[in-house]
């Protein structure tokens, strides 16, 4: 037996197969042999009802003498979205006593492979379950088997100190559309901006990628550090001839930190006693220790302790906690000495006369 088709479309209108049956060899049946033929098994990969249009037993018959006959039928292939694998149908007849071979044809698939997507994701550093969870969707489902590869690369964020780094296989079963990537994502106490990195698809089976890359986004929770600044007192004739107030930053940011600042007068004044200043200090990321530099004038006049004030002020990245600091001029002059004059060769003024 042999079909005059070995495969139709998915997409084909009702087709007629030929079914051609030969009798081989040197024999022949005496009478009409009445052969029943069968369209569709259920060992097939075409299922009968659902990918084609059922095909009702029917008999060809073969003419007492004769070594050839035929007979024909319709597939009516089921026009469905799904991608799937060329699907079998088989073809089998019985009767007169005789072995009588099998053949078949395929219903080939029309339908195009189904596209990948990934989304963006954004957690907080602090998220529950220490995981930023991408979401891996399959536009349709699929009736094969679709894999693709993923892995993770630095933006902003670095693998190992922001995230753990992670690359793998994601397997669609037939049917399946969403599948997750999980990436951990690293608690710390660093203030820092919001950092990033990317998870890339590649290298997919029995599916297209339509959005190949997503970005996760690490939102920091960690507070602002908090700046000071501490009281300086330095002596007139101080070594360098300034007075250096330290700024601290509580603690190390992963953010540039700049804060302003600039001195006011107290009981100093500013141009004889010491220079005024002002300006801007920047942290770099990691720093926690600035110093501000105010020039102390050395006189020659003995005086009272004098002071002066910095403060700081419109702080970026930071708060501020203590924000004025005073700066104490101690005097190093000696007290002016007196002398009295107690010379004994002095001369009693004359007394006065008088003429009345």
């Amino acid at each position: 037996m042999w079909l005059s088709a070995s495969s139709v479309s998915e997409s084909a209108s009702a087709t007629t197969i030929t079914v051609e049956m030969l009798v081989s060899g040197q024999h022949t049946f005496i009478s009409d042999v009445d052969l029943t033929v069968q369209v569709g098994a259920s060992t097939d990969s075409a299922t009968e009802g659902t990918d084609y249009a059922t095909v009702a037993d029917f008999i060809i018959t073969l003419s007492g003498g004769s070594t050839e006959a035929s007979g024909t039928f319709d597939v009516d292939p089921t026009q469905d979205s799904l991608d799937e694998y060329n699907e079998t149908v088989s073809v089998n007849a019985s009767g007169g006593g005789a072995y009588i071979n099998s053949d078949s044809f395929s219903i080939t698939d029309d339908d195009p492979e189904p596209s990948l997507s990934i989304g963006n994701v954004s957690v907080a550093e602090n998220v529950t379950g220490g995981e930023a969870k991408f979401t891996v969707t399959l536009g349709a489902a699929s009736g094969r088997d679709v894999t693709v590869r993923y892995a993770t690369s630095n933006g902003t964020a670095t693998a190992g100190s922001d995230y753990t780094s992670a690359s793998g296989t994601l397997t669609f079963d037939a049917g399946d559309t969403s599948k997750t990537v999980n990436v951990s994502v690293t608690d710390d106490n660093t203030d820092e901006n919001d950092e990033t990195f990317t998870v890339t698809l590649s290298n997919a089976s029995n599916a297209n990628i339509g959005t190949a890359t997503a970005t996760g986004t690490i939102t920091d929770d960690d507070p602002e550090p908090s700046l000071s600044i501490g009281n300086v007192s330095v002596a007139e004739n101080v070594t360098g001839g300034e007075a250096k107030f330290t700024v601290t930053l509580g603690a190390a940011s992963g953010r540039d930190v700049t804060v302003r600042y600039a001195t006011s007068n107290g009981t100093a004044t500013a141009g004889s006693d010491y220079t005024s200043a002002s300006g801007t200090l920047t942290f770099d990321a990691g720093d926690t220790s600035k110093t501000v530099n105010v020039s102390v004038t050395d006189d020659n006049t003995d005086e009272a302790d004098e002071t002066f004030t910095v403060t700081l002020s419109n702080a970026s990245n930071a708060s501020i906690g203590t924000a004025t600091a005073t700066g104490t001029i101690t005097d190093d002059d000696d007290s002016p000495t007196i002398t009295l004059d107690t010379g004994g060769n002095r001369r009693r003024p004359s007394a006065l006369s008088c003429r009345c």
